[in-house]
C-alpha cells in the first residue's frame, strides 16, 4: 500500500480551473490561480490596521516564556494544550482570516477544516539539516499551511524554500523516508522561491510540494502557523478568544471547529479587506507535462531519498537528555496508512506528547554537565534516568499503543542505523507510558525485545 497524493491539474493556457466551493471574492479567485499554478502565493494586507501590532507584542510576550530547546526552537500550540489563542483576541483574529478560509474551501473542497495551529521562534543558528529543514512533503495529502509573519523575513534570513509546481506530483509514499529528498533530486528541479515577507504578511502554500526550512545566524523569526486539510488529518487545535468567535457565522465556527457563544465582538473588526495578492513563483516554476509527473516521481526511487546519519556516534559526548531528544528529533521511517488516517494522527499525537511535554524542555532528569563519551556510557545513563510519564486518559493510552507498535515495526524492518537509533530511543522514552497499559501481558515481549535492541544498537556502536 501507499498513500498517492492525486495530482493537481495544472492549468490551461492562464485558464482558472474552476473552483470546488464558489468564491466570494474576485482577490480570492486571484489569490486561488496563484496557488494553482505554483503552489504557493503571498497575501499582503489582509488585516485592519492594530491587529497585527497588537498579536505582535501578545506573541513575544508567550514565546518569551518558553525555554529554547536544544535546536534553538520556541513553540506554543502544537500538540500540547495552549492557551495562546485563547487569551489573545489579535492572535486569534491573525488566525481566522476569511479570504484564506475562502481560498482553502476552493482549494482543497468544502469539507476542508481548519486542523492543527502552533506558533514558533526560530532562534539563530549555524546550518543545519534535519526534519523540516531540509527538503520534503509533508505527507499529508490535500493540506494547505498558512504563515503569518511576526517578525520580517528577508530573503538570506531564516526563509522557507519552496520549490514551485512540485505540488503537483503524485508521489508515492509508503513511508515516512519518501517524504524526504536527496541533494541530487533537488538538484534537478529549478531554483526554489525563497518565501520572504514583512511583519502580517501570510504565505499560503501546498504542503504536497517540495519546500524547506533554513537555519542561519542572522535574525530570530517569529512565525504563527494554520494548518487546513480535507483528507482527514484532524489534531487538537487551541480554542480561539472567544470574542473572536463570537464573530463567526455559522459556516465560519464549522471551519474552525468552535461554536459562538454570542459574547461581545473583537475590538479588531474581521472586516473583508483587500489584500493584493502577490504571486511569488518563478517563471522557470516546475511544469514537467502532466503525463511526465507521476514517472519523475517514482523514478530512481532510491535516489531521491535523503541519506542520513551512517551511525549513531553523533549522540555520544551530549548530555543524555540532549542525546534523547535529538535522537526522538531525527528521522523516523513510520509506515503511512493509506485507509487509516486516524491511525497516523493517533501516533502523531503520542509522539507530540513525548516530544512538546518531556523533550522541548532542556532541563531534564540529567544535569546538563553528564555527557558520556561513549555509546555504551549512553545506554547505561539512558536505563538510569527513564521518565516516568503516565497516560492521563484512555485516549493517551491508545496513541502509545499505536505509537510503539509502530516503531516496533521500524526496528524489525530498519535498513539503516540511524532509523533504527532513532526509532527506539522514542521506543525507550515511551516505555514508561506503556509499562502502566491495563497490565496486558502482550506488551511484556513487545517492550523488552525494543528495550533489548536498543542497548544492543547502542553497544554495536561503541569504540
Amino acid at each position: 500500500m501507499c498513500w498517492k497524493v492525486p495530482a493537481r491539474p495544472e492549468p490551461e493556457n492562464g485558464a482558472l480551473i474552476p473552483a470546488q466551493y464558489p468564491l466570494l471574492s474576485e482577490v480570492a479567485r486571484r489569490a486561488l490561480k496563484a496557488l494553482q499554478n505554483d503552489g504557493i502565493v503571498r497575501i499582503r494586507g489582509a488585516f485592519v490596521e492594530g491587529v497585527v501590532k497588537t498579536a505582535v507584542r501578545d506573541f513575544r510576550r508567550l514565546i518569551d516564556q518558553v525555554p529554547p530547546d536544544p535546536y534553538g526552537h520556541r513553540q506554543v500550540g502544537g500538540m500540547a494544550d495552549s492557551t495562546a489563542l485563547s487569551s489573545s483576541m489579535s492572535l486569534s483574529t491573525l488566525t481566522t482570516v476569511p479570504l484564506v478560509e475562502e481560498v482553502v474551501r476552493s482549494y482543497l473542497g468544502a469539507d476542508a477544516l481548519w486542523t492543527f495551529w502552533r506558533g514558533y521562534r526560530l532562534e539563530p543558528m549555524a546550518p543545519r539539516t534535519y526534519r523540516a529543514f531540509q527538503a520534503h512533503i509533508d505527507g499529508h495529502a490535500h493540506e494547505l499551511k498558512a504563515m503569518v509573519f511576526l517578525t520580517p523575513t528577508e530573503a538570506d534570513q531564516q526563509c522557507m524554500l519552496y520549490w514551485a509546481g512540485t505540488h503537483r506530483i503524485d508521489w508515492k509514499v509508503e513511508r515516512s523516508a519518501d517524504t524526504v529528498f536527496s541533494a541530487e533530486f533537488v538538484a534537478q528541479l529549478p531554483e526554489p522561491i525563497r518565501a520572504t515577507g514583512e511583519v502580517g504578511d501570510i504565505i499560503l502554500f501546498d504542503t504536497n510540494g517540495v519546500h524547506a526550512g533554513q537555519r542561519n545566524l542572522t535574525a530570530f523569526r517569529d512565525t504563527a502557523v494554520s494548518n487546513f486539510s480535507s483528507s482527514g488529518f484532524i489534531y487538537p487545535v487551541p480554542k480561539l478568544h472567544l470574542d473572536v468567535s463570537a464573530t463567526l457565522s455559522k459556516q465560519e465556527a464549522s471551519f474552525y471547529r468552535v461554536i459562538s457563544d454570542g459574547t461581545q465582538p473583537s475590538p479588531f473588526p474581521r472586516a473583508r479587506m483587500s489584500p493584493l495578492i502577490e504571486p511569488i513563483g518563478s517563471t522557470k516554476s516546475f511544469s514537467l507535462p502532466q503525463t511526465e509527473l507521476c514517472r519523475f516521481a517514482h523514478e530512481d526511487r532510491q535516489k531521491r531519498l535523503q541519506p542520513t546519519h551512517a551511525d549513531g556516534t553523533y549522540l555520544v559526548g551530549l548530555s543524555v537528555n540532549e542525546a534523547l531528544y535529538r535522537a526522538a528529533h531525527g528521522d523516523l521511517n513510520l509506515p503511512q496508512y493509506l485507509k487509516d488516517v486516524h491511525r497516523i494522527v493517533s501516533r502523531d499525537r503520542a509522539i507530540g506528547r513525548v516530544r512538546d511535554l518531556f523533550l522541548s524542555v532542556p532541563a531534564g532528569p540529567v544535569a546538563q554537565a553528564e555527557k558520556p563519551q561513549s555509546n555504551k556510557e549512553l545506554a547505561r545513563a539512558i536505563r538510569a534516568i527513564l521518565p516516568s510519564l503516565n497516560p492521563e486518559s484512555e485516549g493517551e493510552i491508545s496513541d502509545l499503543r499505536d505509537l510503539l507498535f509502530d516503531l516496533a515495526l521500524c526496528v524489525e524492518e530498519a535498513s539503516r542505523r540511524t532509523y533504527l537509533l532513532n526509532s527506539l530511543a522514542l521506543s525507550i522514552i515511551t516505555i514508561p507510558h506503556a509499562i502502566n497499559i491495563s497490565g496486558e501481558a502482550g506488551w511484556i515481549p513487545l517492550l523488552n525485545s525494543l528495550y533489548t535492541a536498543f542497548g544492543f544498537a547502542l553497544a554495536f556502536e561503541a569504540h
